[in-house]
């Protein structure tokens, strides 16, 4: 079992691997499948159960667990929310990073998994969470999300 600081810097490396990655390069990815374990990882990292975020993203947990069973990657579907997923916390680390600031993976990786499950009025008072199921719900949640670390600050969501 890997120890907690190197899952950290685990899931850190992945985010930035994805957020960094060209469009087509982010495509192909999620074309050829995502390990299911990034499910667990990404949540830990975010201190939000597993299964509440495969069931946010719109997983299939029994796809999931029998693939993860099985050695298998995910189909497209679902690895595309685990991806959106990892640019979101990738470019938020970028965000910083280009800013000057330090980047504390765990206290960013945290607020983030605090912040989804916060109900904000920008969201209708809805929790950031209810709306990573769907593309254009992570598209809006991302935009949210990283204009908190932008020099342009946040928005609102209309």
């Amino acid at each position: 079992m890997m120890g907690t600081r190197e899952g950290e810097e685990l899931v850190k490396a992945f985010c930035l691997d994805v957020a960094s990655a060209a469009p087509m390069e982010r495509i192909d990815r999620v074309r050829r499948g995502i390990a299911p374990v990034w499910v667990s990882r990404l949540a830990r990292a975010m201190r939000i159960a597993d299964d509440h975020l495969a069931v946010y993203l719109g997983l299939d947990r029994r796809a999931m667990a029998r693939r993860m069973a099985g050695g298998e990657r995910l189909a497209p579907h679902d690895s595309e929310a685990i991806v959106a997923t990892a640019k979101l916390l990738g470019d938020t680390f970028l965000a910083l990073a280009a800013g000057g600031q330090v980047v504390q993976e765990v206290h960013i990786a945290r607020q983030l998994g605090m912040w989804l499950r916060t109900p904000t009025p920008d969201l209708d008072h809805r929790a950031p969470i209810q709306y990573l199921d769907v593309t254009e719900g992570r598209e809006l949640v991302a935009r949210l999300w990283v204009g908190r670390y932008t020099p342009h600050g946040g928005g609102s969501a209309g």
